[in-house]
């Protein structure tokens, strides 16, 4: 290679060198799949928890673990960067838990130590719904101090983690046939329709079925528009807590 030759060659290295970072609200755009329902709830999430508007999310994997499936998303917001992982959703900040291995480990541990715990009158007496119930009383205490909007729409959230926690809760107690295709952990309708099939069956039950289906989907329906209204007031977040 002559002179001239390297002069041109490296000129063409500099003019390939990437210097400046892409802004996190524009990366999205050069993703090649992505699923928005999903996207849309771990974005609110993080953004009811932890105050900041979220600029870009990513899911990065997601890992079976003792039969339960826990997804791994990337949150990068306006002040900060976060791990938000599944199962039950929690959210870590980077800069405290730089290791996606050692958060998933340590949320894990988290989970099944929440899940263990005793919990109310009984603690004596552990009971397989104690998440439940715990996520329940969660949602009562930010409604009774819920000032504004986003204070409902928080309880909506809280809601929205009980009734995940009630399916993964109930799925384990339940036999499904190996050849019956599983819906997402946080797909509540069809695992509700799911696991009612299995609970509820026979012609005799239909009425009964149907009715807990119904009810089931309305719940789930009421709880997402609640977590996701920007006008969300008392009533709504009562009305939700109630069913």
């Amino acid at each position: 290679m002559n002179e001239t030759s390297a002069l041109d060659f490296n000129d063409s290295a500099d003019d390939c060198v990437h210097s400046h970072p892409i802004p996190a609200s524009e990366l999205h755009s050069y993703r090649v799949d992505s699923d928005p329902h999903s996207e849309q709830d771990i974005a609110r999430y993080v953004e009811i928890e932890a105050q900041e508007e979220v600029l870009h999310i990513e899911k990065i994997k997601q890992e079976a673990v003792l039969g339960d499936i826990y997804e791994m998303w990337d949150v990068t917001t306006d002040q900060n960067r976060w791990w938000v992982l599944t199962n039950l959703t929690n959210l870590y900040s980077q800069e405290h838990f730089p290791s996606l291995d050692y958060t998933l480990s340590f949320h894990i541990g988290l989970m099944m130590r929440l899940r263990s715990r005793p919990q109310g009158a009984d603690a004596d007496d552990p009971s397989p719904f104690d998440e439940v119930f715990r996520r329940q009383v969660q949602a009562k205490r930010q409604y009774e101090r819920a000032v504004e909007a986003v204070d409902y729409q928080a309880v909506g959230m809280q809601l929205r983690e009980c009734l995940i926690s009630l399916i993964a809760t109930v799925r384990r107690k339940i036999e499904i046939d190996l050849d019956i295709e599983r819906p997402q952990d946080a797909n509540v309708k069809e695992w509700s329709n799911l696991l009612l099939d299995q609970i509820c069956r026979g012609s005799s039950n239909q009425r009964l079925r149907k009715y807990l289906k119904n009810t089931a989907s309305q719940t789930w329906e009421l709880v997402n528009w609640l977590t996701h209204d920007r006008d969300a007031d008392s009533t709504a977040a009562s009305l939700a807590y109630s069913l």
